[in-house]
């Protein structure tokens, strides 16, 4: 499945912002706009969920009657749709004579409250967006969306993974509504050989969304080839998975683990962090404030479509050189081993770069240069 021309998003330039406040009265437009562009694709009390709250969001308070008469449906439905959006969790004030009114931050990721906000950017992602409140791995239902014929740029989003992976078969540890882990499916026209970009991608697309965030210049790094930093300590992991043949990629699911508001050290075995790194970290840590994990999704739904746009042309040079400026590994010392962790490294010397199709160079004791194509890249614990 090809996208068209007018499918594409913009090329990667570089970060954008994060804004926390979305009251834009021209939001309940845009979101009709796009909801009704997906017709079909979400149901139908979801549909109409999200547009009472886009009307919340355009600011200020909106009458029950009103809602009715925009959606034309009953104020008894109107209730009932309110009565499930507080069920959510999502903070509704009736005043009586008034109407409804929306409390802000929003930190939810079902479908009702991202699908506005989507609406309300540049991007082809999102759907259909497929949430759950708890799933193993986001990764493993993107997959079987994938296989049932899912468009490029479906997303599914939990607010627990219970069964979280990283690369080589660690595992990935989320707090229950605090975290963010999401998974893309995507359909690209890139050969077999250029997978590993999307990664790289991500990772770049990650750390330039959360650079927007606020007090984290020049804390943000990306330790190839898929871990994002802040202040050397892992806040971000990413894990593609692809269907392939010799000559053709079908698909890929790319997914995103990203420590937003918890204690990810509390919840990590020993087993589970590669030799000598220290102990992850989350945004939440990292700021000393809280993130709310609503609008932060967004950014990064459409930071990644953006993003896996450029990987396909000319953009490519742009992510890389991102990408390079960005490496945590660069001039280190380094261990590459072919497997988890265990056994004696493959290969030691000094991280001397990215290539241009994104592999690691590392410089050996005797100055050869070697190309890293895949494996387990650890900082060189300094005794030796």
């Amino acid at each position: 499945m090809k996208r068209m021309p007018q499918d594409r998003g913009r090329d990667y330039n570089g970060p954008g912002s994060v804004v926390l406040g979305f009251f834009d009265p021209t939001l309940p437009q845009r979101a009709d706009a796009w909801l009704s562009e997906h017709h079909g694709t979400f149901e139908v009390g979801v549909v109409q969920r999200a547009r009472i709250v886009a009307r919340l969001l355009a600011g200020g308070r909106v009458s029950g009657q009103r809602l009715a008469d925009e959606l034309r449906v009953s104020r008894a439905a109107v209730h009932k749709h309110v009565d499930v959006l507080r069920g959510l969790g999502v903070r509704l004030s009736s005043i009586p004579g008034a109407g409804y009114e929306l409390s802000s931050p929003l930190d939810i990721l079902a479908p009702e409250i991202v699908l506005p906000l989507l609406a309300s950017r540049a991007t082809p992602f999102g759907a259909p967006f497929l949430y759950r409140a708890e799933v193993g791995s986001t990764n493993v239902v993107a997959q079987e969306a994938a296989r049932s014929g899912a468009p490029h740029g479906a997303v599914a989003v939990t607010d627990f993974q219970s069964s979280g992976r990283g690369r080589l078969g660690r595992g990935w540890t989320s707090e229950p509504g605090l975290d963010l882990t999401f998974s893309v499916v995507l359909r690209p026209e890139l050969g077999p050989q250029s997978v590993s970009r999307l990664t790289l991608a991500a990772s770049v697309a990650v750390a330039d969304t959360i650079l927007t965030l606020g007090d984290l210049d020049g804390r943000v790094s990306v330790k190839w080839p898929n871990d994002v930093l802040v202040d050397g300590r892992k806040v971000c992991g990413i894990l593609s998975e692809a269907a392939l043949d010799m000559d053709r990629l079908h698909w890929v699911v790319v997914g995103v683990g990203l420590n937003v508001n918890g204690t990810p050290a509390s919840g990590v075995a020993p087993r589970d962090l590669p030799p000598g790194a220290p102990s992850p970290i989350s945004l939440r840590e990292a700021r000393g404030s809280f993130t709310p994990r609503t609008p932060l999704l967004v950014e990064l739904v459409e930071a990644l479509g953006s993003v896996f746009a450029s990987v396909e042309g000319e953009g490519w040079g742009r992510v890389l050189g991102r990408l390079r400026a960005l490496d945590a590994l660069r001039g280190q010392r380094v261990d590459v081993r072919a497997g988890t962790g265990g056994g004696d490294p493959v290969l030691s010397g000094v991280a001397h770069g990215l290539a241009a199709d994104g592999s690691l160079l590392v410089k050996d004791d005797s100055g050869a240069v070697h190309e890293v194509i895949s494996g387990d890249v650890t900082l060189r614990p300094t005794s030796r």
